[in-house]
């Protein structure tokens, strides 16, 4: 049982450190408005003719709380010109460190053999309980551009993409939205919270003691299937009825000599303790003494008889429901 308390109680510190690391690892990436970062991004082909459709890939690392949106970037090089529908994000992992990858697509059509490398295009986000999340960046890598010497018979994606959308119409300014945690964290921390409180309920529960007379009979049964020396084994029976002793009535009995526990009983106020069984617990001692310390020879039939009245003024001293509320 002690084992298993242990090995539960470092069990409910590790569970109690992962959480507390958790929550405050998303906590700390979630009020410190974490930067978005790009780690990669590519064109599906380098060499690019005037007029021809080209795709870009991108990989962005993102804060757990932050999601990129449908809507098509607010800031385009002037060489380039977007197919609004195509835009496609793909979900990835989320990491141990909070950030989850994120993987873009978006197709476009050169218009001009204009260099567009090291111009960027910003892609907005939107970030729980903030109003506005900001944009994650992305840094254009250059394109081998050239004219083509004829214009070919089909573009590379239906003309309606090459079309000048209509100005957007102006909205309202609204107000940011007052900044507030996640109130999912506190929710799953809260809970985890209470079933770890439980548990080490529990682990009191398990850790109390047990009564005295409870632990007697548990040790009386152990050292009746003993296979020890009897020396030890009327050592053994010794301590465990002093030990009752003083934890049942509250006495020291644990270092006397078998004349002082007799005293220590004739001291005692119980009705099971008449004067026969003082003189049966008092005569185990001193056969007790007689086989350690002198050597008496006795055999295993004379130790089972010993470990009668033990038992017995243990049972006869054992409190009944009604009683253990009251002082002994």
């Amino acid at each position: 049982m002690k084992t298993f308390l242990a090995i539960l109680r470092i069990g409910i510190f590790l569970v109690l450190s992962a959480l507390a690391f958790v929550g405050w690892r998303a906590f700390s990436i979630w009020s410190a408005d974490t930067k978005p970062v790009s780690t990669e991004s590519a064109w599906s082909k380098v060499n690019v003719m005037v007029g021809e459709g080209v795709t870009l890939q991108s990989e962005f690392r993102l804060p757990y709380h932050q999601t990129p949106t449908d809507v098509i970037p607010s800031r385009i090089p002037e060489a380039l010109v977007i197919r609004k529908s195509s835009l496609q994000w793909t979900r990835g992992k989320l990491g141990v460190d909070g950030f989850r990858d994120w993987k873009m697509q978006l197709d476009a059509v050169l218009l001009s053999d204009a260099s567009i490398a090291g111009q960027s295009i910003a892609f907005p986000l939107t970030s729980w309980g903030k109003g506005n999340s900001g944009k994650v960046t992305v840094s254009l890598p250059g394109l081998n551009s050239a004219y083509a010497e004829e214009m070919p018979d089909q573009p590379a994606f239906e003309t309606a993409a090459l079309k000048i959308d209509p100005p957007a119409p102006e909205l309202p300014e609204m107000e940011l939205e007052e900044r507030r945690s996640p109130w999912w964290i506190i929710a799953v921390l809260a809970s985890l919270g209470i079933v770890c409180l439980m548990i080490l309920a529990l682990v009191r529960r398990l850790r109390r003691p047990s009564p005295p007379w409870e632990t007697a009979q548990v040790e009386l049964d152990r050292l009746d299937s003993a296979n020890d020396d009897l020396p030890t084994l009327y050592t053994r029976l010794a301590d465990i009825l002093k030990t009752y002793t003083g934890s049942r009535f509250g006495c020291s009995a644990q270092a006397s000599c078998p004349h002082e526990f007799r005293r220590l009983l004739d001291q005692v106020e119980h009705g099971s303790l008449t004067d026969e069984v003082r003189s049966r617990l008092h005569e185990l001692l001193c056969e007790t003494d007689s086989v350690r310390f002198a050597h008496q020879s006795v055999g295993r039939e004379r130790f089972a008889a010993a470990l009668a009245p033990v038992r017995e003024f243990v049972k006869a001293t054992t409190p009944t429901s009604s009683s253990r509320n009251e002082p002994a």
